[in-house]
């Protein structure tokens, strides 16, 4: 779902009195009141914003009665915001994707900011804030939270930003609103010990971020926006760098400055190109241009389609490509690192990859404004837009376009945190509860299946081993401390003792290998039922050619002559 509006309304519906909460991060909250803030707006004043928190866990988490929390994203020339369901639950899936302008000061000057709120959301999202069937007014917002049991009546919004004056908007646009808004920084994202340098960009860790929760590591995101920029992690999750340089409207926008006799092109003309030559699929855009403006958006295209596939390439050579069959003839699982233990006695630390699964497909995840564009320019033919082919060669990876994977990296950092926050209680259910109470963390996870990562693979050529929970039981790990074990059993016969600190990683692994092969077993049912459609297509088209035939030369194919 995509929003364009600029918000320009006026009203003079007078606003009740009503006090708005804020929260000030340290467990206390202000109050402002929102018909004077409405009353100054009216006279062209700045309405009051919101306190802007840099978030910090547990704190920031959402309470354990939302149903639904706001990501936003203010991207260099558009925000982006996502609505995530099920907060309660154990997924906070993003499943509600819009796209506003940014917002100007024309945005805030009107009576109230929860009506220009209104207007930047889609219908599902505005009664999730201000009720459903209703008007998007202050009063609404306020009564609407006011049904929301405890914490949850401050809705809670986590903001993705390198631009501050669109920071500084959107808490005056929520001002209305009882609401609290989180900044996440790079560190909900990766840590300096798994590659963070000082400095890298929170949207970048946050992309790379969900395209490893998504599609599993190695990853490699590109993300093509005012600014085109790569970033790439290892098998393990590690960040491996990534690079920046300007995007296609910025490289002709810098041409039509600096050279006189150069036209602007905006970068629709782009797209339009694109397009023309994917349906017409015999108009690429030639290496010898005749015009000026073909000249320029050839150039501009071909520079970015060989950087791309460069990258691709020693990508690839870094971690190695999908090749199965090498990892089929490979023997033994040496140094995975498995140690056994029996109950209550000590036990290393298991090493587990970062991420959900192994990338084995090598998934090239493309997002942002030039996504679609890049997408294809990365292909080897350059998807026929442009002439010829790439004189790179980066073979074994596939492409894979998703303009919300941002999105999906916030729901990861939130759901790591969270499923932190319930590994610790359940740990100190079972530590300091009583007899009952470890018989409930017993239920839990007694029967749960999970899935490890090792160096080595199996007959299949997968580095994932499966296995069950048999056992929950008092160890001790490291110089002594005592902690709450999971006892695995492998499908292999191996066994190993878990973490309950490690043992989310394992369940997540489990469950998304799990969705890769039935998206596979999906896929080749999907290429089967296509094989013998199209084979049920050519005998048709057979028995046809060869009835016309008999038509011909006037024999009835239906007779025994």
């Amino acid at each position: 779902v995509q929003s364009n509006r600029r918000v320009l309304y006026r009203s003079e519906v007078p606003l009740s009195k009503l006090t708005i909460m804020s929260s000030n991060g340290d467990g206390t909250t202000s109050t402002s009141n929102a018909t004077a803030a409405a009353a100054t707006t009216a006279t062209g004043h700045a309405p009051p914003a919101i306190k802007i928190q840099v978030a910090t866990w547990p704190a920031a988490l959402p309470a354990d009665e939302e149903s639904h929390v706001i990501s936003i994203v203010c991207g260099n020339s558009h925000l982006h915001w996502a609505l995530h369901n099920d907060a309660r639950g154990e997924h906070l899936n993003p499943n509600l994707f819009w796209r506003t302008p940014h917002l100007t000061t024309a945005d805030l000057d009107v009576p109230s900011t929860a009506e220009a709120l209104s207007r930047h959301m889609p219908k599902y999202a505005h009664d999730v804030i201000f009720g459903c069937s209703v008007n998007g007014t202050a009063d609404a917002a306020l009564e609407a939270s006011q049904k929301r049991p405890g914490a949850a009546r401050l809705f809670s919004i986590y903001v993705i930003s390198t631009n501050l004056d669109q920071l500084q908007y959107l808490s005056r646009l929520w001002s209305d609103i009882p609401c609290r808004m989180l900044q996440l920084e790079g560190d909900a994202f990766y840590s300096a010990r798994e590659g963070r340098y000082e400095g890298m960009g929170v949207d970048r860790l946050a992309t790379l971020r969900g395209a490893g929760e998504q599609w599993g590591y190695p990853a490699l995101v590109f993300d093509g926006g005012t600014a085109t920029t790569y970033t790439a992690a290892d098998a393990n999750g590690h960040i491996l760098g990534g690079g920046i340089g300007p995007g296609l409207a910025l490289k002709a926008k810098s041409l039509a400055e600096d050279c006189d006799a150069l036209p602007d092109i905006p970068p629709r003309e782009f797209i339009e190109r694109m397009n023309d030559a994917l349906e017409k699929k015999n108009a690429p855009l030639p290496i010898f241009a005749s015009n000026t403006k073909e000249a320029m958006m050839g150039q501009i295209m071909h520079e970015t389609a060989h950087a791309c596939r460069n990258v691709i390439k020693n990508w690839l050579e870094e971690v190695g490509s999908q090749d199965r069959e090498s990892a089929k003839r490979a023997r033994g699982r040496g140094g995975g690192g498995r140690k056994s233990s029996d109950a209550g006695g000590s036990v290393q630390k298991m090493h587990f990859v970062k991420g959900s699964a192994e990338n084995t497909k090598r998934n090239v995840i493309v997002t942002g404004g030039d996504g679609d564009l890049i997408s294809h320019l990365i292909q080897f033919d350059y998807s026929g837009i442009l002439q010829g082919k790439s004189p790179i060669v980066a073979k074994g990876f596939n492409v894979i376009l998703s303009k919300y994977v941002i999105h999906y990296g916030i729901q990861a950092a939130l759901m790591d945190r969270i499923r932190e926050k319930w590994n610790v209680q359940d740990k100190e259910r079972f530590l300091k509860g009583e007899d009952g109470e470890q018989k409930d963390v017993n239920q839990i996870y007694v029967g749960k299946r999970v899935a490890k990562w090792f160096k080595d693979v199996d007959a299949n050529g997968s580095h994932y081993f499966k296995g069950t929970i048999s056992k929950v039981f008092r160890g001790v790990v490291g110089k002594g401390d005592d902690t709450v074990l999971f006892h695995i059993e492998f499908d292999d016969g191996d066994e190993e003792d878990a973490e309950i600190e490690e043992l989310d990683e394992l369940l997540k692994t489990y469950r998304k290998i799990e969705q890769n092969d039935e998206e596979e077993k999906m896929e080749k049912e999907s290429k089967k039922a296509k094989a013998q459609r199209d084979k049920s297509k050519a005998q048709n088209g057979s028995k046809k050619r060869n009835a016309d035939a008999d038509a011909d030369f006037g024999i009835d194919s239906d007779s025994d002559s």
